[in-house]
């Protein structure tokens, strides 16, 4: 079926008569449209975390064929457009994207064109809601391929000294400081090392709020600039606090992970 919030009308196409109910009607409509034959597909494409250098052959490949690019914010994906000579349409597909935005998306796939989803920095649908747009594309059943590269939380695990036989990644943190106390010691017990996203405006906050739910936890901070540009090696989280508080905050999102040590 299709996702919720998408029952009452058809992606598929841009008519206004008769719109389909159901994931299956509106397939149908997009075979339709396309004379038989599907060939519309949805391109999950990671861009670079900092350093353009990281962006891979076939990535760029992708972004110059498609026919439409849907960028969580276009402002930002225009320095990676014109650094690699990307002459797509872009449009904005975010948390708050409305009807139209998916409508003119659909509309694409119904020609048998192509679309690129990509994030800010690293591999769309972590900690980003283009989720919806996969689950729309998979109701009409349009092809979904990924084309994979950088993602700010692995490429942190790889350097923080914790174990990676089991992780979980928990995202962001909630941002009210008894809602992420909570949040903390609902994992407390976890035997996994646990990888979160953070502000950098919030990372002493953050800090402050585990050394408060378990300090003999050991404790990583990665910061992510231009590139995977220094890390503070294992510590628990008062060490770290302490030592965070003389570094100047960056722009960018800071990656978080968090080691039990009780196996």
């Amino acid at each position: 079926m299709l996702p919720k919030g998408y029952k009452k009308t058809c992606y598929a196409c841009s008519r206004k008569s008769s719109p389909c109910v159901g994931a299956e009607q509106s397939a149908a409509r997009l075979k339709t449209c396309n004379g038989g034959s599907v060939t519309a597909v949805l391109y999950v494409v990671a861009t670079p975390i900092g350093n353009l250098a990281d962006m891979s052959e076939r990535a760029i490949a992708v972004l110059r064929e498609v026919d439409l690019l849907a960028a969580e914010d276009t402002r930002h994906s225009a320095v990676l457009m014109r650094h690699f000579a990307i002459e797509a349409p872009a449009v904005a597909y975010h948390e708050h994207s409305g009807e139209a935005v998916e409508r003119r998306i659909a509309t694409c796939w119904e020609s048998g064109g192509s679309v690129a989803l990509i994030s800010d920095a690293g591999t769309p649908l972590i900690s980003d809601p283009g989720y919806r747009l996969v689950r729309l594309a998979q109701a009409l059943g349009v092809q979904v391929s990924p084309i994979p590269g950088a993602c700010a939380a692995i490429a942190a695990l790889s350097v923080s000294g914790l174990p990676t036989d089991r992780f979980a990644f928990e995202g962001f943190l909630p941002a009210k400081a008894q809602a992420r106390e909570q949040y903390l010691a609902d994992l407390v017990d976890s035997t996994a090392t646990l990888v979160f996203y953070e502000a950098p405006h919030r990372v002493g906050e953050c800090l402050q709020s585990m050394d408060k739910g378990e300090s003999a936890i050991d404790s990583a901070l990665v910061e992510l600039m231009l590139s995977l540009a220094s890390e503070m090696p294992p510590r628990k989280a008062a060490q770290l606090l302490a030592d965070y508080s003389g570094v100047r905050k960056k722009r960018l999102y800071q990656c978080y992970l968090d080691a039990a040590q009780k196996r």
